[in-house]
């Protein structure tokens, strides 16, 4: 292997860590606000971009199991930013969604995390922007890639 790619990779992953932990205190500084946590959050914008899912479809979705699942939604439940109704076509099954107060938090989060975002990128002119976003996405590809090929 490349020294250089080594040596790259692990200043990546180093990078990569401080970035998270500097992102997640902001993001943990907005949901202290709404008084959720980051499995509930995590929970709820999957639910936003779902819209309705089943307690399986959610659990799936977010990589938890079902019991987890079902303790994230019940605190999301008595907090009002979710609900659960049956299924009129099947009553076994039950169904989830978020309320207004649980997509407001959604919103308010992600417009929390967009601002610091820009306050932390303003600071590269726009060509630097340009090339990280280029870059960053491109990584993100060639990760999800290298994935999906390793679960076949």
């Amino acid at each position: 292997m490349d020294e250089n790619l080594a040596s790259d990779s692990e200043r990546i992953q180093r990078l990569m860590h401080r970035f998270n932990q500097s992102f997640g205190r902001q993001m943990m500084n907005s949901l202290m606000r709404d008084t959720v946590n980051l499995p509930q959050f995590n929970t709820m914008h999957v639910l936003a971009k779902m819209g309705e899912a089943s307690m399986g479809e959610l659990a799936d979705r977010v990589g938890v199991t079902m019991g987890a699942s079902t303790n994230i939604i019940d605190k999301l439940v008595r907090a009002g930013c979710a609900t659960r109704r049956r299924d009129p076509k099947d009553r076994r099954m039950v169904k989830v969604r978020l309320t207004g107060k649980g997509v407001e938090t959604v919103q308010n989060v992600a417009r929390y995390c967009t601002e610091f975002l820009i306050r932390t990128l303003k600071h590269l002119d726009p060509e630097e922007r340009r090339h990280f976003v280029d870059i960053y996405d491109k990584v993100v590809q060639l990760c999800e890639k290298e994935l999906s090929n390793s679960q076949v």
